[in-house]
């Protein structure tokens, strides 16, 4: 008999620890879902790349789901625990997300520019030196020109020139 009372309550605290579990996971899976939203606006894909990167996060959200379950209850599905991951997502939506989305917004705006502003200076000697060698492949250009200009004004007065003793 205490076996039996012992089992019972160690088989709810289990399962409380599932349910919360699948809860974070639901989490989890939310802020997945903003970092790629934010990943998106930054990035503009086209439409084919859109395919992709669903695929991606779907891949992502199944492998989120798959360890959470695996972790926390062996892989067996039961009502709560998709009910869990439900709660997880819609308490993220409702409560997080807009806080979430902003900071993501913000750190990756902020990476962005930081990236940009140490390869506009890592970059900028090659950037100088590319104008420079414009103009003088420029220079080139005008020289070959009026090389092959040249050229053919000697093939077009070619019979005048042979002709002249």
């Amino acid at each position: 008999m205490i076996f039996g009372v012992v089992s019972m309550d160690s088989s709810l605290k289990i399962q409380g620890y599932i349910f919360l579990s699948t809860v974070y996971g639901g989490l989890m899976i939310g802020l997945i879902y903003d970092l790629y939203k934010v990943i998106r606006y930054f990035l503009k894909p086209k439409k084919f790349a859109t395919y992709i990167e669903d695929l991606f996060f779907w891949i992502i959200a199944a492998l989120v789901i798959f360890n959470i379950l695996l972790k926390s209850n062996w892989g067996e599905l039961r009502g709560y625990v998709f009910l869990g991951f439900f709660i997880g997502i819609l308490l993220y939506l409702k409560i997080l997300e807009k806080v979430v989305f902003k900071i993501l917004f913000f750190i990756f705006g902020s990476l962005i520019k930081g990236f940009k502003k140490v390869f506009s200076i890592i970059f900028y000697p090659v950037i100088i030196l590319k104008r420079k060698l414009k103009l003088r492949t420029k220079k080139v250009k005008n020289i070959r020109h009026i090389f092959n200009r040249m050229i053919k004004d000697v093939g077009k007065y070619k019979d005048i020139i042979s002709k002249k003793k």
